[in-house]
């Protein structure tokens, strides 16, 4: 088994299990969540939350440009945004990203990597690249993805973006 699928699976079973945790717990954010004997101080809950909403207006405003995505983004994040990015230009169009009603939840904690949960509206579209003019309509589905950031050059940024729907109804990981 390779080093990078060894890391992506570990991190899918912290976020897992840090789900399970949370969804046991009441519906607010724990201040004391706990992996691995760390406790998450108030100072480190609010820069993370702060810093994973700016992080999601980012991703919300890039639209067709990929040169701020490393300032929200890292690692394979990154790479998936700035692929789905230039894929939709090729095809001539621009997905719009709308994410409304936005709540995250910190289930797990290590000192450097969290794992979110992020509930929201999703009101994406794509427009025409040209034209500019929409081509779909936004279909405002509530949506789940299990986020895991990790504290980069001083700021949290996210590294993996899993869907909480099964492999056999869309891929592992999935783009907002």
């Amino acid at each position: 088994m390779s080093k990078k699928l060894i890391i992506v699976l570990g991190l899918a079973l912290f976020l897992f299990l840090g789900q399970l945790s949370c969804a046991k717990k009441s519906s607010q954010t724990p201040t004391n969540s706990r992996s691995s004997a760390h406790t998450l101080t108030r100072a480190q809950e609010k820069a993370i939350l702060s810093d994973t909403r700016n992080d999601l207006k980012i991703i919300m405003a890039s639209r067709d440009s990929t040169a701020d995505l490393p300032k929200a983004l890292a690692g394979q994040a990154l790479k998936q945004y700035t692929s789905q990015i230039k894929a939709d230009t090729a095809k001539g169009r621009i997905k719009i990203r709308v994410f409304d009603h936005i709540k995250l939840r910190i289930s797990t904690f290590t000192k450097t990597v969290a794992g979110l949960t992020f509930d929201f509206t999703d009101r994406s579209y794509y427009i025409d690249k040209q034209t500019k003019q929409k081509i779909t309509t936004p279909q405002s589905k509530k949506q789940r993805r299990l986020l895991a950031v990790k504290k980069v050059k001083g700021s949290w940024k996210i590294i993996y973006i899993f869907s909480t729907k099964s492999k056999s109804s869309s891929s592992q990981q999935k783009q907002s």
